[in-house]
């Protein structure tokens, strides 16, 4: 009753929350950012590459009090405008920028997800508040690597695969696993994002070469595939690895499983989504319905099995969890469906509450963030895989490669 007595509130209750709610968020980020400029914050690694690409130094030499700088050569070059400033104010513009990009994506992916602006947009905002909040505080880039994931969904459901593939493209070279979504475009629209992807990909990588000398920048090629080499969370054991994914979950539950093992089991899985979008395609699924649950699913696997899932990347989340509680309160997702999405949503509220407060440390030994991406992804392959059983017959196989999509386009021209 409390609940639908709340979802009775006036249109411009709900933008007020929302709209206060980040404001405040935005307020206490600045306000610890200016009282403490160099804690809780991974700006420092950016902007230090930045400088060091600028004086012809090596880019992924650590930092000292933090992590060494592991994006490409030209997320490097990306960052060096930001770096002229001094790192306070950097930093705040940085967070301000990444925010801006999520929040918009998260605008137009719930419009392709068919629902109404206004009310329903704000519940969107206000849904993926928790699971955005700690990339926002500490400025990682989790926050506009989702924003330009539904960026690429919505334009691929629009048919704008240019800037499909610059979102992609971008999202990639900072965060490298984001590829894995652009592998499944090539897989439902081969002809149409294959050549572009192909001729982003050569762009990203010849583009350093224009801002720096060649040997230098092949040099920063080679220290960065070094850095990817040791970077691969996934194979450290013991109490110091910090990955929240599905290995986690297997030494949770003392599965003793090799990292050989593991790399089958991740291949697997991806391999399971990208016959899933196949069949899709071939079982004539309009391009909103498949590829809405290409980027769910994508989104869910480079949590589950990527290299590097820490709490904050779970930003991934957001948006299908947002989404999903809006559909909830529409009452368009089935019962069973709607305790998924309840539970899931308190039990990321509760991580979330845990990871920030002391006391309530012992929780995050029962990897909750973990569960709920693994419960969503059986939910959601399984959603997927009874339905094209169920539309099959129905439809028939129709001619691939025809993805036609009702939704008018939001990005132009592509």
């Amino acid at each position: 009753m409390i609940v639908l007595m709340t979802w009775k509130l006036p249109r411009d209750a709900w933008m007020r929350a929302a709209i206060a709610i980040w404001l405040v968020a935005m307020a206490a980020v600045g306000g610890r950012a200016i009282l403490a400029p160099h804690r809780h914050t991974v700006y420092p690694i950016y902007s230090s590459a930045a400088r060091d690409w600028l004086a012809g130094e090596n880019v992924y030499d650590a930092v000292p009090r933090y992590d060494p700088f592991r994006y490409s050569p030209i997320a490097a070059v990306g960052f060096v405008p930001l770096s002229f400033l001094p790192d306070l104010p950097a930093d705040l513009i940085w967070r301000l920028i990444s925010l801006t990009v999520f929040l918009f994506a998260l605008t137009l992916w719930g419009t392709a997800n068919a629902l109404a602006a206004g009310r329903d947009t704000c519940l969107l905002w206000l849904c993926a508040f928790p699971l955005a909040l700690g990339s926002f505080a500490n400025g990682q880039a989790n926050l506009i690597v989702a924003g330009l994931i539904l960026l690429a969904g919505v334009a691929a459901i629009g048919d704008r695969w240019t800037w499909a593939v610059i979102a992609v493209a971008a999202a990639g070279f900072l965060k490298l696993y984001p590829f894995a979504l652009g592998f499944l475009f090539l897989l439902i629209a081969p002809r149409k994002f294959g050549p572009r992807f192909v001729i982003a990909l050569l762009i990203g990588l010849a583009l350093p070469l224009l801002f720096q000398r060649p040997e230098y920048v092949l040099q920063q090629y080679r220290l960065w595939l070094a850095q990817l080499r040791i970077d691969d969370r996934t194979i450290i054991t013991g109490a110091d690895r910090s990955c929240e994914d599905a290995l986690l979950l297997c030494r949770l539950y003392q599965l003793r499983i090799d990292p050989s093992v593991y790399r089958v089991l991740q291949l697997i899985a991806g391999g399971l989504i990208g016959l899933l979008a196949t069949a899709g395609r071939y079982a004539g699924w309009q391009s909103d319905r498949l590829i809405i649950r290409i980027v769910d699913l994508s989104c869910l696997w480079m949590l589950l099995f990527g290299p590097a899932t820490e709490a904050c990347t779970y930003v991934l989340m957001g948006p299908l969890l947002a989404i999903r509680c809006a559909k909830s309160l529409h009452n368009r997702i089935g019962g069973v469906d709607r305790t998924i999405t309840i539970a899931a949503f308190v039990l990321c509220i509760i991580a979330i509450v845990a990871g920030a407060h002391p006391r309530l440390h012992p929780l995050k030994q029962f990897a909750l963030l973990p569960h709920v991406a693994l419960v969503l992804f059986i939910t959601c392959i399984t959603a997927t895989a009874t339905e094209l059983i169920r539309s099959i017959p129905l439809t028939g196989m129709t001619k691939a490669g025809n993805l036609q999509s009702p939704l008018p386009s939001v990005l132009g021209s592509g």
